[in-house]
């Protein structure tokens, strides 16, 4: 029973009561007396109550106030309350006067609530062996003595008493469901003093001691001590038996309901997903995780929604009929905008109803382009839109057609996702591509520009017409938008069209021969060309003409650029090449390569063609040999024109070309290529790679000056010879050790260390070099100062050495690798950043993963899949 003790203004601010009945219960206050809220609302200025409590008698007789004098007064003054008042003692020397009804309603609260925490308690408590283990014994108690104890330890002011009321619970004849029941609604009563003595009684039920210690912490102690007792917890709840678990669970959900600090909650929330079992079988504890767990992601955004969705995926594990009207009940009542999305997100991924999947994608899109959606919620949206798979196809496309003129081009890459990853069928693709082709006819700039960065051409579940119209919109739009990003976007989604694109291209290369931009283009013809040639779906009958064609005009001297060159020796090198064909086009390559200006696209066609079948091993290494002068002269005078000058003598290797920053990367990467052919030699390839192993220590040790991209190329084609299958371990050891120096100077030695030291073969060396190489990168690459993409090129190299699975794992380096790195991963996912889903998804696949480490893993990627960076 509670009485009111508010000061004057409060009093009459709160009630509608008369100055003077104020004055009144301010001087009964002054002698221990209060009123209950409901007599206050009843003593309205006029009333019989009103006159009672102001007359001179309940005053004078306040000190020693009882029912039944209180009650005489009523008659003596003449008044006409005809509901019967009582005078409540308090253990702490207060009375409180108040209708003798609102005793019996407490009563009944008080049934219904240890009603209701028998309800989620019972089960659990009553199977639990370690609360049920003892035999019953102590006095008996009844029902009224039960009550004043829980009243005395939850109430009482002094220490001692409640310490003793706890004891007398744990130790009376009483079943441990009505004990359990009393102490846990002492431990999660926000209001309660008696913390410690409940876990005290719970720990004399049997309780973990450690787990005891660390929710008092979560309950009482400092943000600090509360985080430690939090990952002690999430430890300990594999060990709990289920009655243990449902007070845990109780415990960190008012912990949840109590703070407002973002990593506590994020961190109570990490930990309940340990008992989502309990939630999932707890109407009581759903609601309030549910409620709780929503009004913090309001507040606090992603931070929140990623382990609130781990946990309701536990849940739905567990009991998916309980949780999905829920959602959908939620969802019906909340108004915050991050709230909703979080919610319409869990519902996509959950739900399993064809319709309602339908009506879900509905809500979805028209939330996405709401106009008060913030951009990071509209891609979220759209992002987890894409995973109801056929279900969000009408939703994008009316997008697309008829929606708001500024979300159109919203749609676009998202429709480019249902069609590429999600599965979904023929005719739906089809439609997609056919929206795609008129949009690029008729639709605005930024709707076009968003069609030419996907990748839809590229499936053959598309009519082969209709990918072939696809591509040659992408070609007339190369000229349209002549800007290096996006031009490289239209290039890739040509390319990957495949077969279709190959008479749109060739089209364009007759019709432009001499064109600039057929220099793009004709290299996109000769790589498509010489694809569909190996895959076998391009005819020799039908391919001959093109190569003919690109051959005709390498002795054109109309032709400035390098692109047929390229073209031709990429188509020769293909199934559409011959032995006679490449040895009259390497003999002619070599006469022709330095009286043109783009040498390094010749030496690119000498490159393929020396690398291919049609070419015999005695020339390879003449090709190899001229390779190698390029590289490694000091001088250029071998492979250059001499013409003196007033400024000396100089060296010409073609008009406008430079031939550090061209001509030398081309022979590298020509010699990477002869280095891997099938047709090699093994003397071939060790002389070749000696050879480039000695340039890179003169590079590298700046005895040579190179450019940037030649030491790049030189570094990027040392990983790839090192980390091919055609090299005994030794040599790519040493590739990898004498690279291994330039790791902090240079991201493409951190790419080559992760092609190196990810390889499968069983080597305490290879260990060795793996563990030193991650460390460095970790040391230099993985820092606050590190750039989005250069953390993501570092990370993803560290973790294809760390999901090695020939990496040892009982080496203690090899554990701690694995465990920093998953850290490392787990906060990048958490921040959106670029690689650390990827190598997450290649890390869990790793077996040398502790079966711990790998749920752990994947229920952070489950629970944060759709979520998206901005």
């Amino acid at each position: 029973m509670e009485g009111i003790r508010l000061d004057k203004a409060d009093l009459l601010r709160k009630f509608k009561l008369s100055n003077r009945l104020a004055i009144r219960i301010g001087a009964l206050l002054a002698k221990k007396t209060d009123l209950t809220a409901a007599m206050l609302e009843m003593a309205t200025p006029g009333s019989d109550l009103e006159k009672l409590l102001c007359s001179r008698e309940v005053l004078a007789n306040a000190d020693g106030l009882t029912t039944d004098l209180l009650n005489d007064l009523v008659q003596e003054t003449g008044g006409a309350i005809d509901l019967p008042l009582t005078v409540v003692q308090g253990d702490d020397g207060w009375r409180t006067i108040a209708l003798e009804e609102e005793l019996l309603a407490e009563e009944g609260w008080r049934a219904a609530d240890e009603e209701e925490q028998a309800k989620a308690l019972t089960l659990p408590v009553l199977q639990s062996t370690v609360l049920s283990r003892r035999e019953p014994a102590g006095e008996a108690l009844s029902p009224e003595e039960v009550r004043d104890l829980k009243l005395k330890a939850l109430t009482s002011s002094d220490e001692g008493e409640r310490a003793a009321s706890v004891r007398r619970l744990l130790h009376a004849r009483i079943p441990d469901q009505e004990k359990a029941a009393v102490f846990f609604e002492l431990l999660v009563d926000p209001a309660s003093r008696g913390r410690t003595e409940a876990l005290t009684g719970f720990q004399g039920m049997g309780f973990n001691a450690d787990a005891s210690a660390a929710l008092r912490d979560v309950l009482q102690g400092k943000p600090a001590d509360a985080r430690f007792a939090l990952d002690r917890l999430a430890g300990l709840t594999d060990i709990l038996d289920e009655a243990h678990a449902v007070i845990v669970a109780g415990v960190l959900l008012e912990a949840l309901r109590t703070t407002d600090i973002p990593d506590l909650q994020e961190n109570i929330l990490y930990t309940l997903r340990n008992t989502a079992g309990v939630l999932a079988g707890n109407d009581n504890y759903l609601h309030t995780f549910m409620r709780e767990s929503l009004k913090a992601i309001q507040t606090h955004g992603h931070r929140i929604s990623a382990p609130a969705r781990l946990v309701l995926h536990g849940i739905a594990q567990a009991n998916l009929d309980a949780v999905m009207p829920l959602l959908w009940e939620e969802l019906s009542k909340v108004q915050g905008t991050r709230a909703k999305n979080f919610l319409l997100t869990v519902i996509a991924h959950l739900e399993t109803d064809e319709e309602k999947r339908q009506e879900i994608a509905k809500v979805m899109a028209k939330q996405a382009v709401a106009p008060g959606e913030t951009e990071s919620g509209r891609l979220l949206l759209g992002h987890n839109l894409t995973n109801l798979g056929e279900a969000a196809v009408r939703p994008f496309l009316e997008i697309l057609n008829t929606g708001p003129p500024d979300y159109r081009a919203f749609a676009v890459p998202f429709l480019d996702t249902l069609v590429m990853e999600k599965g979904i069928s023929k005719s739906p693709k089809n439609e997609i591509a056919s929206a795609f082709l008129q949009a690029l006819k008729i639709q605005e700039r930024r709707v076009r520009l968003a069609i030419l960065e996907t990748r839809i051409c590229a499936d053959e579940d598309i009519a082969e017409k209709l990918r072939r119209e696809l591509a040659a919109e992408f070609i007339e739009n190369l000229r349209r938008f002549p800007f290096p990003d996006i031009n490289e976007q239209i290039r890739n989604a040509i390319e990957v069209t495949g077969a279709p694109a190959v008479d749109p291209l060739f089209d364009y290369v007759r019709k432009h021969v001499y064109d600039e931009l057929t220099d793009v283009v004709v290299r996109i013809l000769g790589r498509v060309v010489a694809r569909c040639a190996e895959k076998r779906t391009l005819s020799e009958e039908k391919g001959r003409p093109m190569v003919d064609f690109c051959i005709g005009r390498l002795k054109d001297e109309r032709v400035t650029f390098g692109g047929y060159a390229c073209a031709t020796g990429v188509m020769c090198a293909s199934p559409l090449g011959s032995a006679e064909i490449c040895e009259r086009l390497v003999t002619d390559m070599f006469v022709r390569a330095w009286k043109v200006p783009y040498p390094e696209d010749i030496l690119t066609a000498l490159g393929h063609m020396a690398a291919s079948d049609h070419v015999p091993v005695e020339r390879k290494i003449i090709v190899a040999h001229i390779f190698l002068k390029v590289v490694t002269s000091k001088k250029p005078e071998l492979i250059a024109t001499e013409r003196e000058t007033e400024d000396g003598i100089i060296y010409e290797f073609g008009e406008a070309s430079d031939y550090e920053t061209v001509v030398v990367p081309a022979a590298i990467e020509g010699l990477m290529r002869i280095c891997l052919c099938e047709g090699a030699s093994d003397v071939l390839r060790r002389q070749i790679t000696i050879q480039l192993m000695k340039v890179w220590r003169e590079a590298s040790g700046w005895v040579v000056i190179w450019s940037p991209m030649a030491v790049e190329t030189l570094a990027r084609s040392l990983g790839q010879i090192a980390s091919s299958d055609k090299l005994p371990i030794e040599t790519k050891l040493d590739i990898g050790k004498i690279i291994k120096d330039q790791i902090p100077e240079r991201l493409s030695v951190v790419r080559a260390m992760g092609e190196i030291c990810s390889q499968e073969t069983e080597s305490e060396a290879l260990d060795e070099l793996a563990l030193d190489g991650a460390s460095d990168i970790l040391e230099h690459w993985i820092v606050p100062e590190s750039e989005s993409d250069e953390w993501a090129i570092a990370i993803t190299s560290v973790a294809k050495i760390a999901a090695r699975n020939a990496l040892n794992r009982r080496l203690k380096r090899a554990r701690e690798l694995r465990a920093r790195l998953i850290e490392i991963l787990f906060d990048g996912l958490r921040d959106h950043r670029d690689g650390a889903r990827e190598s997450l998804e290649m890390l869990v696949k790793c077996s040398g993963l502790a079966k711990k480490q790998r749920k752990e893993i994947e229920d952070r990627l489950s629970a944060t899949l759709g979520l998206v960076k901005v």
